[in-house]
């Protein structure tokens, strides 16, 4: 496994409804066979988020920390419903401590086509009412994800068809709309043409990078944070977990916005078993 997830590095490129969270007809479940780490755990330098950029964490329960009845606090859970010929998308509270060691939790989001066709996606967002004043600030998103399509890997490289390809997204997105579809300008959670990226991790790999991006962003006061997630294309039986974790939003300090970053980082790892049901 370590194999393969050195070969993922490679690849790389290195309202108020939200007291708790809601879902219309998602189903909720529970996936305790996954672990992750982060760089940072065992580097002590490590440039994760930089602390000099100051302020406090304006999203919330962007660590995913805290559920209630299967659903993950402050976010508002949705998808696209009973949709012919696509599996209703699972929400999953995923259980991410490696070892079964301590809490470490993140949201994870299924999607499978069973025979429909167009794309479908599912999602979260919660509006921003700790920033009350409209400007810069530095967002900091992770995610990964991991699939069931068909494969063959030679001489270090990975081949699929090229149905899968560009199939399975994941974007962020900060927006003064309150629904999805409403959304104008998406931001993509992975580097293009990288893995996760242009396809998602093999199930069969049990490991895959835990993608960070890291950007100056405009926010206005009153504005929402949206993550959505899906496939574009109705490729038969195939299916993708995304995972989204440690989402941040903190004001910039003009002082040090000189040694910021914007960029994609490969953070750490995400772990599972290919066996365990989704």
């Amino acid at each position: 496994m370590k194999a393969k997830l050195s070969l993922a590095f490679a690849l790389s490129l290195v309202l108020v409804l939200l007291i708790a969270g809601s879902a219309s007809a998602i189903k909720v479940v529970t996936y305790t066979d996954m672990g992750g780490d982060a760089v940072g755990d065992y580097v002590d330098d490590y440039w994760f988020a930089p602390s000099e950029a100051g302020g406090p964490f304006l999203v919330e329960n962007g660590d995913f920390a805290l559920w209630d009845s299967g659903m993950p606090e402050s976010w508002h859970v949705w998808d696209d419903g009973a949709k012919s010929g696509w599996e209703e998308a699972h929400l999953a509270m995923i259980d991410m401590a490696l070892g079964g060691e301590g809490e470490n939790y993140a949201m994870g989001i299924f999607v499978r086509n069973v025979g429909g066709s167009g794309g479908y996606y599912a999602g979260a967002n919660q509006q921003l009412s700790s920033i009350t004043e409209s400007g810069y600030y530095w967002v900091t998103t992770h995610a990964s994800m991991f699939g069931e399509y068909s494969f063959f890997e030679f001489d270090n490289d990975v081949y699929f068809s090229a149905d899968h390809l560009a199939n399975a997204f994941a974007w962020y997105a900060t927006s003064p709309e309150a629904e999805a579809a409403d959304v104008e300008e998406w931001r993509e959670l992975f580097p293009v043409g990288a893995l996760p990226g242009a396809i998602p991790c093999p199930n069969p790999w049990e490991g895959c990078i835990y993608a960070g991006r890291y950007e100056t962003v405009w926010i206005d006061a009153g504005d929402y944070l949206h993550l959505k997630a899906g496939h574009k294309f109705p490729t038969y039986n195939v299916w993708t977990v995304f995972v989204f974790d440690d989402i941040s939003i903190i004001p910039l300090d003009p002082e040090v916005e000189e040694v910021i970053e914007d960029g994609f980082w490969a953070d750490g790892g995400v772990y599972w078993d290919e066996t365990a049901p989704r």
